[in-house]
């Protein structure tokens, strides 16, 4: 019926993962052929299908990749017959985003003054133990 040559696509069609759409490319009439498989390890198709690559795997991952660019699609589309709606809630999400980058902006520069003035302190502090230290001939333990 089909191999890994004339196979154009595999998908599951229900969500028990029972059922595989199987679109192959028939030979003899140069025509696309849609069919239906039975998951089933004894059932000759099945094992067809599986021998050319297809296996439980395969076919998930195409399923998952057909369901998002089906998504995209309907996206697409709803935008398109919506789009000033959505050019509008678009632009509410963007100025919305752009207040919320400004206050995380304003959130780093409030704490950077207080951190450059306790780094200052720090090594204001080191400096003066330092200087104890050699006043009072003190050596470190290393």
């Amino acid at each position: 019926m089909f191999d890994d040559k004339t196979i154009l696509d595999a998908r599951f069609t229900n969500e028990q993962q029972d059922t595989i759409a199987v679109v192959y490319r028939d030979e003899e009439s140069g025509e696309n052929v849609e069919t239906y498989v039975q998951v089933n390890d004894e059932d000759y198709t099945y094992k067809q299908l599986v021998e050319a690559g297809f296996s439980a795997e395969v076919i998930l991952d195409r399923t998952a990749e057909a369901k998002r660019i089906h998504m995209k699609n309907v996206y697409e589309t709803l935008k398109a017959q919506h789009l000033p709606q959505h050019e509008k809630i678009m632009a509410e999400l963007e100025r919305d985003k752009q207040e919320k980058m400004a206050e995380v902006r304003e959130a780093i520069q409030s704490l950077t003054e207080p951190l450059e003035l306790k780094r200052q302190q720090f090594l204001i502090a080191i400096a003066a133990i330092e200087a104890l230290k050699k006043v009072n001939k003190i050596k470190s333990a290393e």
